[in-house]
Order: C-alpha cells, then sequence, then structure tokens
C-alpha cells in the first residue's frame, strides 16, 4: 500500500500541469504610470462615412500613449488608476469623416500553441456624462496576415458594469492576426470616451487542473499498481 500511495502523491502534482487552452495570456489593471507604452497598446484610425456606417480606408496608426493627448489617457477612476480611450480630436477629418478609433493588443502570427477557447474580460467605467460616447465598444478580431479578410469579429457595446467576450481560435486562423481591444466612434467632435480597468484575456480554462502527458502515464501506473495489490490481497 505505501508504493500505491506515494504513487497517489506524485499523481496529484502531476495533476497540476499547463492548462489546457493559455497560449495567449494577458492581463493588466493599468496601475503603472506606463501601461499603455510598457504593453504595446496600438491605435489604429478607420475613416467612415459621417453617418459611422459604412469604412472607407485605414488612414493611419501609432503607438497608443499613456497621456494623451490623443486616443487614450491613464487617468483616476472610481477606485483606481484606468485608461480612457477616445477619438482623436487633432484630425480636421473629424468634420468630413466618421473616426473609428482602435486601440487593441495584437497577437502575430497565431500559432498552433494559441488554438483553444478564451475569455476577453474587462471593466468599464463611464467617465464623465460630457465626455462619455455612445457609440463604444469591446472587441475581438482576427484577421488574416495580409488584411485582406476578416476571419472573426466580436462585439459588445460598452456600458458600466463588466463584460466578458467568449471565442474560439481555430487551427484554420494559424498564421493570422489576434487583435483584441476597444474602439468609438466619433463624428464632428462628438463625444467618444470610455473608461477601462482590469483588463484580461486568457484561456478558458485557465487555472483548472489537467492531467497532461505525465499525468495520464502516472494514472495507467497508479491503475496498475492498484490492481496488483488488489489481486496480491486475494491469494
Amino acid at each position: 500500500m505505501a508504493w500505491a500511495v506515494a504513487v497517489s502523491i506524485m499523481l496529484g502534482c502531476a495533476l497540476i500541469s499547463a492548462p489546457l487552452y493559455a497560449a495567449v495570456d494577458f492581463e493588466t489593471d493599468f496601475e503603472s504610470a506606463t501601461a499603455m507604452t510598457e504593453d504595446g497598446w496600438t491605435a489604429v484610425i478607420n475613416y467612415f462615412t459621417p453617418d459611422c456606417t459604412t469604412y472607407a480606408y485605414t488612414a493611419y496608426s501609432f503607438p497608443a500613449p499613456n497621456n494623451g493627448p490623443q486616443v487614450s489617457a491613464l487617468v483616476a477612476g472610481a477606485t483606481s488608476q484606468v485608461v480612457n480611450i477616445y477619438s482623436n480630436y487633432d484630425d480636421p477629418a473629424q468634420t468630413t469623416q466618421c473616426l473609428e478609433t482602435n486601440v487593441f493588443q495584437e497577437i502575430f502570427p497565431i500559432t498552433e500553441a494559441d488554438v483553444g477557447d478564451y475569455i476577453f474580460s474587462y471593466d468599464v467605467e463611464l467617465p464623465p456624462a460630457e465626455f462619455t460616447g455612445d457609440k463604444v465598444n469591446g472587441f475581438v478580431k482576427v484577421l488574416t496576415s495580409d488584411y485582406s479578410a476578416v476571419l472573426l469579429s466580436l462585439s459588445e457595446p460598452s456600458t458600466a458594469g463588466t463584460t466578458a467576450i467568449t471565442l474560439t481560435i481555430t487551427k484554420a486562423m494559424v498564421g493570422s492576426r489576434l487583435q483584441f481591444g476597444f474602439n468609438n466612434y466619433a463624428f464632428n467632435y462628438e463625444a467618444s470616451g470610455m473608461y477601462y480597468d482590469n483588463v484580461s484575456f486568457v484561456g478558458f480554462f485557465d487555472g483548472i487542473p489537467t492531467l497532461g502527458n505525465w499525468g495520464m502515464l502516472l494514472m495507467i501506473l497508479l491503475l496498475g499498481i492498484v490492481g496488483t495489490l488488489a489481486l496480491t490481497r486475494r491469494f
């Protein structure tokens, strides 16, 4: 029985193995004074028709800043530091085009190790009423490597509280671009701000123990030992 106990302990250790789906693992609470540049957030401005319904073209991109003056700024929230995401009001096209401002993380290329189920979650706080946008969202996209096709597009309107977007990265998406973050639409300098905090993009089974290869081998070994002991006791 001592052998069975020892193997059981080994098996218990093996059960706490790497999660099944956790190759992409991103978390931030924006507490650092340079949280945006530290984590490499990117800003991309797309032009739409003035009614914000029809894409025209991608205008430009740049690293999202920590303190503005445009698209992103770390500010004081209700209980902690948050990031304010808003439109680029320095762009003179505000009077002729609707600006779609995207601030996001990009994983490129997606690898086979990234295939699996994920949750993109974040907290939303409302800025002062005069700055709060009504066309603001959290989003997840998967684009082909050359941006020629959209393989996945998920979006949730940003309202106060916690939001979670679930998704699956498939084998067909290997080699493509994963983007997750926030966007807003503004025409003629309309309000577009929203506060975000506690952002995470993690595997759906993060933190849940899984067997893994060594766990399976030890399970077979344990079953063999227990079976042998049971037969020995019978005879």
